[in-house]
């Protein structure tokens, strides 16, 4: 089975940028502690080759079928974040 992440970060120069990676998992089906492994490998990953850059969400689903296994959002940097209250 083949977990793809998508994710959007803003880069060093400040624009919006989308990326994707495949994950080839064992297994058939998708359980909450698979998701939280993938999840866990992408942000390690994010940590050291986003460095300097902003990320913003993270989309994990099954290649095969679509069917989504986790959605992770961070929040924007304070000056993009909108109107303060």
């Amino acid at each position: 089975m083949t977990i793809k992440v998508q994710f959007h970060f803003i880069d060093d120069d400040g624009r919006q940028r989308t990326g994707a990676m495949d994950f080839d998992v064992p297994g058939t089906k998708p359980t909450s502690k698979l998701a939280i492994k993938v999840n866990g490998h992408f942000l390690s990953w994010a940590e050291v080759e986003l460095s300097g850059s902003t990320l913003l969400s993270a989309r994990g689903f099954i290649k095969e079928t679509g069917a989504e296994i986790f959605r992770t959002q961070f929040l924007k940097p304070a000056d993009e974040a909108g109107p303060k209250n």
